[in-house]
Parts: C-alpha cells; sequence; structure tokens
C-alpha cells in the first residue's frame, strides 16, 4: 500500500486558473497528502460565496448582463486594451480592416481615436530627484469596487497601503516607486495605483513623496468617505505594507543594516564580521505614541515619518509582512546554510543529501497543481528561487504548516534561541529577528496573507507592460490606465458558483464524461497534478473519471483507506489538515461534485 502526506494550502499561494478566475480567489482548507510517491494539498472556498449556479462548458464563461450588446468597436477596442496591443500594431491592424467594406466607414484610422487615449497634458509633479504622477485615490477605489462587482453593504472599507521600488527593465537607470492600495474587507478586489515615482534613484524625502497620497485620504476621511452609488462609505487604513527597505525610509528610521533598526522593539546589534546580529529575545517594545515623537535617537532619523499625518499606528499598523521576510528572507537563508554551510559547517548538508533532495524536486514538478505559479526546481538553482518558490518549499514541500499562535509562538522562539547553535553566531540577522513581531501583527491583522507584499509585488509587472518606451514613463502610464477604464474588461467577474467542464473523452451525448472541472474556484481534473482532493467528510480521494447526469456533474472516484498523521511534534500535523495515506481502495464510488471540501496536492513520501 501506497503512503501519503496532505497539508493544508493557502489560497494566496495560487495562481488564477484561468482569466475568468477570481485573483485573490479565497480558500479555507488547503491540504497537502503524501504518499510513498505523492502528496496532495487540497484547496476549498470560503463559505460566504452565495451565487446560483450556472452550467457552461469547454472555452465559456460567465459575464456580467448588460442592457446593450457592445458593438464591434467597443469589442475591438477592448481586445485591443486587454491584449497590450500597441498603438503601431494597432494602426496595423486598423489599416487591414479597414480595406473591408463593412468596416471602412466605422474604424478610425488611428487607434488612439478608438481607444479614446487622453489627449491633455498629464500632471507632473517635482519630487526630488524625479517626478511624480497622482491618480484620484476615491476615482480609483469606486473603479476597483465595480471591477469586483461590488454590492455588499460594509460599514467601512479598510485600506491597505504600499510603496517599493522597482526599475524599469534590468537594463534601465530608472526607478519607479508606485504607492498602491487594497481595499482588505472587500473579497476578490486587486490591488489599485494611486501614485507613481520615477528618477535616478528613490524620492529624497519621504514627505514630500507621499504628501499628495496623504492629503488625498485625510480629505477623502473629513468628507465622511467615498460616495458610491448614492451613498457615503467612510474609510480606514488597516496597515501599511512595505519590505525592511522602503519601510525604513517611509517610516523614516535607520535601515536594516544599522545596530538599531527594529521599529517594533529596542533590540540592540551586536558587530559581528561586519555586520550586524541581533540575539535573544524579550527586548524592550516600542509603542504607537512614542514612535510618534521620535524618542530614540539612535533609532529615528531626523525628520518625521509622513505616516504621522494620518490615523495609522506607526508600531501596531505597520507589519513585518512575510513575502520578504521569511519567504526571501529567512527561508533563503536557511537553504543557503543547508546548501553552502554558508554560516556554519555543522549546518551543512552533504553533496548526497543536496543531490537526494533535488532529485525528489524534479519527480515533483510532474506532481505540482495547476494552481502554483511554478513547478518546484532542483536546489542546484536555489538562489534564482522566486518568492512563490520559497514558499511553496516552506508551506507544501517542507512541508510544514504552524497556525495556531501561541504554538507558532513558541516554535518561532525556540527557533530564534537555537539559531546560533545550529547555524553560527552570523545567522541572526534582522530578518531572523524579525519572525519574533509576526505572531503579534498575526493577532492584530490576521493571517500572514492578508498583510503580504504578494499582490503588490506581482502588480509590478505592470509598470514595465504599460510603458512601451523608455522616455515619458509618466504619460506613457496614465494614458493606459485612461484607456483600460473606458475599454478594459472586468477582471474581477464572480465565477465561483458557475460549472466549467471541459475535454469530453466519450462520444455518448446523454451521458458525456470530461477529463477537467472547474466550481466554485476549485480546478480538478484525472491528471496526476490535479486529480486529488478531500471531501465534506474529511474522505481523501483520487478522481478517476468526470460525468454528466441529469443536468449536474459526478466525479468517479477511489478513497484511501489509511489516513494517519504525517508527523507529531508537539501538535499532530491533522490540526493543519496535513496527513499520511495510503492503501487506496480498488473500488470506485460516485459523488456529486458539491461534495468536494477541497483540492490536494499530492507528493510522494519517501521513507
Amino acid at each position: 500500500s501506497h503512503t501519503y502526506n496532505v497539508a493544508q494550502l493557502n489560497n494566496s499561494s495560487l495562481k488564477n486558473i484561468s482569466t475568468s478566475s477570481v485573483v485573490e480567489c479565497s480558500s479555507s482548507n488547503l491540504d497537502t497528502l503524501q504518499n510513498n510517491r505523492d502528496i496532495c494539498i487540497n484547496v476549498s472556498e470560503d463559505d460566504t460565496a452565495s451565487c446560483s449556479s450556472s452550467i457552461s462548458h469547454d472555452s465559456q464563461t460567465s459575464s456580467f448582463s448588460t442592457s446593450e450588446e457592445p458593438s464591434f468597436r467597443e469589442h475591438l477596442a477592448s481586445c485591443f486594451v486587454e491584449n497590450n496591443i500597441t498603438h503601431s500594431q494597432g494602426n496595423s491592424i486598423l489599416s487591414v480592416l479597414k480595406k473591408h467594406t463593412c468596416f471602412s466607414n466605422n474604424l478610425p484610422t488611428d487607434v488612439r481615436s478608438l481607444l479614446n487615449t487622453p489627449r491633455q497634458r498629464v500632471i507632473i509633479c517635482n519630487v526630488e530627484p524625479g517626478q511624480y504622477i497622482h491618480f484620484n485615490l476615491e476615482t480609483e477605489i469606486i473603479e476597483s469596487l465595480l471591477n469586483a462587482s461590488f454590492i455588499a453593504v460594509v460599514r467601512e472599507l479598510e485600506l491597505d497601503f504600499s510603496t517599493d521600488g522597482c526599475s524599469l527593465d534590468k537594463s534601465s537607470s530608472i526607478h519607479l516607486w508606485p504607492i498602491q492600495c487594497k481595499v482588505s474587507n472587500v473579497k476578490n478586489i486587486k490591488s489599485i495605483v494611486v501614485g507613481i515615482y520615477k528618477g535616478p534613484q528613490k524620492p529624497h524625502d519621504p514627505n514630500i513623496f507621499f504628501e499628495k497620497f496623504v492629503v488625498n485620504v485625510r480629505a477623502i476621511m473629513a468628507n465622511g468617505g467615498i460616495n458610491f452609488r448614492g451613498s457615503k462609505i467612510p474609510i480606514k487604513l488597516r496597515c501599511f505594507i512595505a519590505n525592511a527597505p522602503a519601510r525604513a525610509f517611509i517610516l523614516n528610521h535607520r535601515g536594516h543594516m544599522s545596530r538599531y533598526p527594529c521599529s517594533k522593539c529596542k533590540v540592540s546589534g551586536i558587530l559581528s564580521d561586519g555586520h550586524y546580529v541581533f540575539n535573544g529575545m524579550n527586548h524592550p517594545l516600542r509603542t504607537d505614541e512614542e514612535y510618534v515623537l521620535c524618542i530614540d535617537e539612535d533609532h529615528h532619523k531626523e525628520d518625521i515619518s509622513p505616516l504621522s499625518l494620518l490615523p495609522i499606528g506607526m508600531v501596531s499598523q505597520v507589519p513585518f509582512e512575510y513575502m520578504h521576510l521569511v519567504c526571501l528572507g529567512v527561508m533563503k537563508k536557511l537553504l543557503s546554510a543547508w546548501i553552502q554551510g554558508k554560516y556554519s559547517r555543522i549546518s551543512k548538508l552533504s553533496g548526497r543529501d543536496i543531490s537526494r533532495i533535488s532529485d525528489r524536486l524534479n519527480i515533483l514538478k510532474k506532481y505540482c497543481p495547476t494552481e502554483f505559479a511554478r513547478r518546484p526546481r532542483s536546489l542546484d538553482v536555489y538562489s534564482k528561487y522566486k518568492a512563490t518558490e520559497f514558499r511553496q518549499f516552506l508551506l507544501y514541500i517542507g512541508p510544514v504548516v504552524i497556525k495556531q499562535l501561541k504554538f507558532a509562538e513558541l516554535a518561532l522562539h525556540k527557533f530564534v534561541l537555537r539559531c546560533n547553535s545550529l547555524y553560527g553566531p552570523n545567522f541572526n540577522s534582522y530578518n531572523v529577528h524579525g519572525l519574533l513581531h509576526l505572531t503579534d501583527d498575526v493577532k492584530r491583522l490576521g493571517n500572514l496573507d492578508s498583510f503580504s507584499a504578494f499582490p503588490y509585488e506581482s502588480n509590478m509587472s505592470i509598470f514595465r507592460k504599460y510603458c512601451r518606451k523608455p522616455n515619458q514613463p509618466l504619460q506613457q502610464f496614465f494614458n493606459r490606465m485612461m484607456e483600460i477604464r473606458q475599454h478594459g474588461l472586468c477582471q474581477n467577474l464572480n465565477i465561483e458558483s458557475s460549472i466549467r467542464v471541459s475535454m469530453s473523452h466519450n462520444t455518448n451525448k446523454n451521458n458525456p464524461h470530461y477529463t477537467k472541472i472547474q466550481f466554485n474556484g476549485i480546478y480538478l481534473s484525472t491528471d496526476l497534478r490535479d486529480n486529488c482532493c478531500i471531501l465534506l467528510d474529511g474522505s481523501i480521494c483520487i478522481v478517476i473519471n468526470i460525468v454528466e447526469n441529469n443536468n449536474s456533474y459526478n466525479l468517479i472516484v477511489k478513497r484511501f483507506l489509511e489516513v494517519d498523521n504525517f508527523y507529531n511534534i508537539g501538535m499532530e500535523s491533522s490540526a493543519f489538515q496535513i496527513y499520511k495515506c495510503g492503501n487506496i481502495s480498488r473500488e470506485c464510488i460516485t459523488i456529486n461534485y458539491n461534495e468536494v471540501n477541497a483540492k490536494c496536492y499530492r507528493m510522494p513520501l519517501w521513507e
């Protein structure tokens, strides 16, 4: 019999299944199964979705109902915008279409007329040593709510905001610093851009950089909120999200390479081999009131932070986000310790063990579900891993997931205490110290993904995408934003309650069979990567076939007969929906698709 391990998955580690999927579909249960050969991770939707179901086949997707069908010209404009067709490409397409008699008088010669590209001068502000363009926050929030099909009534909109730097391209000397926002308490909503700085380096003064954003937020709050569909909805700032350098820049304190870098506590670094390490715990904590007054001269710089002008706690509401701290920080640091012995030769794995792990990672490629943006790669290229790969390694391939706060707090404290003996005196960097503050941020703000930088980091690609030439990038971005606002299709169509099937593999029209099905944000197929799921009764199954019956869909599955804890290290793995499974049944059973609770990531278990 085979043995399997199951671990809970977090939906934010998933990419969209299709273009019509919700960008940030929520999932309450994502489990991992490990067999002698397979691990399964299951994915389930929130119970908050309540819509009537509709059925579509193959490539059909649900869409908004409109009183009037868009014209060919409107469809063409949307097509150009959605596919980021350049103006030169669009003009070439229009010139070909206009040669046909049907379109000779209905289409313009220039694509700018088709897309209503703005002709007015864009307002650009000087922010030394570069330039800045600001978008009206209220307008952008309203657009994002409309695109998310927002109809629910909430007492107030909770806003997260973020900033970080990026280059226009790999060889460019132009630096971009966007200010992004996201309504955290509205489901299926994307982050929005409310301002962009462009210059040869980052802005000199964070107060001037954030000035228009601060004024905009204060004006909305003074006005009682935003006007949306005849109602005024108040706004509230929930948190500011940024990596360590950007956080130090906006909070205006000394950076992570200094002796007193922590904005949460008063830890003092010890110089070791040219850089500071931060040992111990239970250091005196900072408070919001103290932080505004800039009492600690060793930590604060001379000027105030722009956040001090906003109703936000500069300690309690500026979390240490885990994309940079844990995934790109500590997880990468651990791999470098294990693979290269960078901090201590004691922690280095043998070449044989590293090779064995890499071989297993390569085997996992064929098991990795479609939802993951990247499949596992060999440890030979770990230094080139993206944040999503470190996250997959940490949460699933690892596979240890710690969810309950008190146990997580104790585990993190033990880890930090033992780092010196395990990895040497130079291991306890600022990121490792930051683990001590994670649980407090989770207690205040919710799970780690609710205040991570992943949504904002994913949005960074649009700046390179919309800037088609190096000169005047801010003006180009403004024009693309206006074109999308007028002609872009809604990105967050809610198809959680729709059913989509594809790849029919029999000729019986009365009882068709399929290889793929998508429903309630869950994608399953008969392929090895996507065929494992967990049912509402807790059973873990493999999908063998998908059958349409009486205008509904049934799944033909086989259950695992043996389900046990994968580990017990003070808490049983089943508490986190991580299981060791084996002995799959020979008999098939038929279930309705509604009996599926979540999808599973099935991975081999080598014992």
